[in-house]
């Protein structure tokens, strides 16, 4: 059980982790260039990395799960900027 536990928690957490640096890549990408860029993946890396925190058969690592959906640019911080663009953008 131990041995799929950790396999899960490393397939979850590489991938996530893959897609959460994508994002940061985008967001400073964007800004430093100012130029557009592709768009990043809402909410999906930050997701597996904390799946894959839950999956992790140590003790105390689950309450620590919601720390990649605020760092991760897809998460909290993007989606919280692009709804404070889109209110400021809609009083204009």
């Amino acid at each position: 059980m131990q041995l799929l536990l950790w396999a899960l928690s490393i397939a979850f957490l590489s991938l996530g982790l893959l897609i959460s640096g994508y994002n940061g890549f985008i967001f400073f990408k964007a800004l430093f260039t100012r130029k557009e860029g592709p768009s990043w993946i809402p909410l999906l890396g930050g997701i597996l990395t904390a799946v894959g925190m839950l999956c992790m058969p140590i003790n105390g690592t689950a309450i620590w799960m919601w720390i990649p959906l605020f760092l991760d640019y897809g998460c909290i911080p993007g989606i919280s900027y692009s709804l404070w663009y889109h209110f400021v953008r809609s009083k204009n």
